[in-house]
């Protein structure tokens, strides 16, 4: 490679080798910046999904807050229900036994009723008898001399 100290010219194949490293180093320089654009693209893309990802996680957050309320809400009701339940086991209870009372006083007074009706009509009967009685007496009074 001696070209006088770099003061003559240089041979041709000297001049094709070092075009064709010019050349080269031309082609390294365009694929590393192509491999830079495709990185930076790549984080890009990345970088917008890490977003949507903190944000899906976020709102998977604050849905899981709403179910575990609505779970409470749901559980609140299960008992309000089960207390109410209980209630009206308890009124138709009561509700079973008045009716009960009330009937069983009921059968009380029809009989009652009935015992009075017999000795109402049998009293009637005895009246009448005495009416009887007690208008013959007067016709037999009128008819006698005195």
């Amino acid at each position: 490679m001696d070209w006088d100290h770099f003061g003559g010219c240089p041979h041709q194949e000297a001049v094709s080798v070092m075009r064709d490293q010019v050349m080269l180093l031309h082609s390294q320089l365009l694929f590393e910046r192509n491999q830079c654009l495709q990185h930076a693209t790549r984080n890009r893309r990345l970088l917008s999904m890490m977003h949507k990802s903190s944000a899906d996680k976020e709102d998977l957050l604050a849905m899981r807050d709403q179910v575990h309320i609505m779970e409470q809400t749901v559980e609140s009701k299960d008992i309000n229900i089960g207390i109410l339940k209980e209630k009206l086991r308890q009124l138709t209870n009561e509700i079973l036994k008045k009716e009960e009372n009330l009937n069983k006083q009921l059968k009380s007074l029809a009989n009652d009723k009935h015992k009075r009706d017999v000795e109402n009509h049998r009293l009637q009967e005895r009246l009448t008898k005495l009416e009887a009685q007690n208008a013959m007496m007067e016709k037999v009074r009128h008819t006698r001399p005195l």
